[in-house]
Parts: C-alpha cells; sequence; structure tokens
C-alpha cells in the first residue's frame, strides 16, 4: 500500500527523489501551540537513507524554503 511518503516526490539541486530516502532527525520548532500551521517548524538534520550521507546546511535550507508541505508533514508526525 502506498502512503503519502513514497508518493511525494520533491526536488534538490535539480534531482527529483521521493520523501521516503530520507531520513529526518531531527526537526526543531514543531509546538502543540503552533498547531495546526506549524509555521515554526524546521529540518534542523537530515540524511540520505541509501547511503547515511548527511544532508548539507544549503540543501536543508532549501528543502525548509522550498518544500512547506513536507516541513508541515514532519512536524505534524514529530508531534503526533
Amino acid at each position: 500500500m502506498l502512503t503519502n511518503e513514497d508518493i511525494t516526490v520533491l526536488a534538490l539541486q535539480g534531482k527529483t527523489f521521493q520523501r521516503n530516502q530520507l531520513y529526518f532527525y531531527c526537526v526543531s520548532g514543531a509546538t502543540s501551540k503552533d498547531y495546526p500551521d506549524f509555521s515554526d517548524a524546521f529540518i534542523e538534520e537530515a540524511a540520505w537513507i541509501i547511503d547515511k550521507t548527511e544532508l548539507t546546511e544549503d540543501e536543508i535550507a532549501y528543502l525548509n524554503d522550498s518544500c512547506p508541505d513536507t516541513v508541515y508533514e514532519l512536524a505534524h508526525d514529530f508531534l503526533f
């Protein structure tokens, strides 16, 4: 069965990938007080699952700026 993680396609530095190819291990700024917007949430650390290579600061900044739906989903998953 496909989940939203499986079909969420993102673009990063000209490459497309699915959200489930990344491991987001630090999402900050997500608090229940900010529900339902989670406008303060942001990805702090992430890595590629396949080889455990951490994303650079620029890649993380790009995800935070260009993929707000993904940040929102991660914040929601973090709290609930």
